[in-house]
C-alpha cells in the first residue's frame, strides 16, 4: 500500500460512499437484528444479516475500507492489521460469504477485491428504510404544523375575551 494511503487508514479517512454503511454496521454491532417481516427492499433478511455480520468486526470493516481503494493480497491486508496472516484469511472468508468480497488466485498469490453488489444491496436496504422514516417524519412535521394552527388559533380566540 502506499505511504498516502497507510497515512489516510490511519487518521480514519473513509471514503465517503463507505461512511453510511460503517455508521449503519456499527449499530448492528451492538446487537441490532433486521426483522424478517420488514421489506428489504428486495433483499432477503438473510443476506442482510450475513452482510451486517461480515462487517460487525472492526477489523473487517478495516479490510473493506482498504478495498476500496482497489485489489489488494492477502499479505497485503494483512501488513497493517495487528493479527496473523491465517485471522485475516479467516475474515476474508467471512467477508466473501456475505458476497462483499471476491478473491481469485494470480500465479502464487491470492488477490481479494471489494464487490460492490454487494454494497449496493446494502444501500437498497438503506434507501428503503430511509424513504419510509422520512415518509413518516414528514407526516409527523404536518400533525405537528396543525396543531401549532390549532394552538395558535385558540389563543387568538382565549385574547379577544368573552363576548
Amino acid at each position: 500500500m502506499s505511504e498516502q494511503l497507510n497515512r489516510d487508514l490511519s487518521y480514519g479517512a473513509v471514503p465517503r460512499y463507505l461512511s453510511n454503511y460503517l455508521t449503519v454496521i456499527s449499530a448492528y454491532a451492538y446487537g441490532v437484528r433486521v426483522p424478517d417481516d420488514i421489506d428489504a427492499g428486495g433483499i432477503g433478511a438473510d443476506d442482510i444479516d450475513a452482510i451486517f455480520k461480515a462487517l460487525a468486526n472492526p477489523a473487517r470493516r478495516d479490510v473493506i475500507t482498504r478495498l476500496a481503494y482497489g485489489p489488494a493480497t492477502t499479505s497485503a491486508l494483512a501488513g497493517p492489521l495487528d493479527m496473523s496472516l491465517a485471522a485475516v484469511v479467516q475474515h476474508l472468508q467471512h467477508l466473501e460469504s456475505a458476497d462483499l468480497v471476491v478473491s481469485r488466485k494470480v500465479g502464487r498469490v491470492r488477490v481479494h477485491e471489494l464487490r460492490q453488489d454487494g454494497l449496493l444491496r446494502l444501500e437498497r436496504w438503506s434507501a428503503s428504510r430511509r424513504n419510509r422514516y422520512e415518509a413518516r417524519l414528514d407526516r409527523l412535521g404536518e400533525v405537528v404544523a396543525a396543531l401549532t394552527a390549532t394552538d395558535s388559533t385558540d389563543q387568538t380566540d382565549d385574547e379577544k375575551g368573552p363576548r
